[in-house]
């Protein structure tokens, strides 16, 4: 929770992508198979257990790849949905949107 509020508080750019967008985009291994990025090897690699995972305790062959939304951001120009609003932190750390606070970009979507 310090580290978070020490970047929220500081004066920087900051962009946040909430669970609820990222929890949003899953992938089966045959999507995975078609990501043709320098990184893909190593995220078919690390994901192997997450799928294994995924199927044994919830019969599913998707998983959910929480910091690829992120780093679509940040590598893939128009590859998300963006918008400029504020947030401020509650007394347990949670962000709130569009009510004051510090000028934040916010992902809203995914773009296929």
């Amino acid at each position: 929770l310090w580290a978070f509020r020490t970047v929220f508080d500081a004066d920087l750019p900051l962009t946040t992508v909430p669970l609820d967008v990222a929890a949003r985009l899953r992938f089966d291994p045959l999507e995975l198979r078609r990501i043709t990025t320098p990184l893909a090897g190593l995220l078919r690699r690390r994901s192997l257990r997450w799928m294994l995972r995924c199927l044994l305790l919830k019969g599913s062959r998707r998983i959910r790849l929480w910091d690829v939304v992120a780093a679509g951001y940040l590598t893939v120009p128009g590859s998300t949905e963006t918008r400029e609003t504020t947030a401020r932190l509650t007394g347990r750390g949670q962000p709130v949107f569009d009510e004051g606070g510090r000028r934040v970009r916010l992902v809203t979507g995914v773009r296929n």
